[in-house]
């Protein structure tokens, strides 16, 4: 299969993957299930949409007290608004963060995909999910319980919370120690649905 018969065949499964997100379990024979979670800065932060425009920046908003209930492993708040649901779809070696309310992934503005000087401190926003680079994540967690970073593919620059809006910055080196539960670049992922 040429380059861009493979671009094709990877941008065809992301916006399947989205549209079964959005949809929900009933649009698609999918047997995979999809976990939804919130992610959160462990400081009474959650990641959230401020549009479902284009390249509309993510942010953080304050967080949704869950009710204690339905904490742990296999339940979830069903009250969890849908504009803090997000889900990792893995694509080849790499994975996509879908909103749930939007049915978007998380990406790098528009101008600053590329890397380089014009990367850091570029917005984190949500776009049409379409296999680009820009779009893949890295979860610097994968296996633990928590905290989770998340690494831009294309850049491999580091969702970095800056109070209430979230950028990509450098990794921070002090990430591994022991205050990383505090760290900018740390986050918690909290289960609240399977779909």
């Amino acid at each position: 299969m040429s380059g861009s018969g493979i671009r094709r065949a990877m941008i065809a499964s992301v916006a399947a993957s989205a549209a079964v997100l959005v949809a929900g379990p009933m649009a698609s024979n999918a047997s995979a299930a999809i976990f939804y979670r919130t992610i959160s800065n462990g400081k009474g932060l959650m990641l959230s949409s401020s549009s479902a425009a284009d390249n509309a920046p993510v942010v953080f908003v304050p967080e949704f007290k869950e009710d204690r209930r339905f904490s742990g492993a296999s339940a979830g708040d069903p009250d969890t608004p849908q504009k803090l649901r997000w889900a990792q779809v893995r694509i080849n070696n790499g994975l996509s963060i879908v909103h749930k309310a939007t049915g978007r992934c998380l990406d790098v503005e528009r101008g600053a995909e590329g890397g380089g000087a014009r990367a850091v401190r570029a917005k984190a926003v949500l776009n049409p999910c379409d296999g680009t680079f820009s779009q893949r994540w890295k979860d610097l967690g994968a296996g633990k319980v928590n905290p989770h970073g998340f690494q831009n593919e294309w850049n491999h620059l580091l969702l970095t919370n800056t109070g209430t809006s979230a950028v990509l910055e450098p990794i921070n080196p002090k990430r591994d120690s022991a205050a990383q539960a505090k760290d900018v670049q740390s986050f918690t992922l909290n289960f609240v649905e399977v779909a």
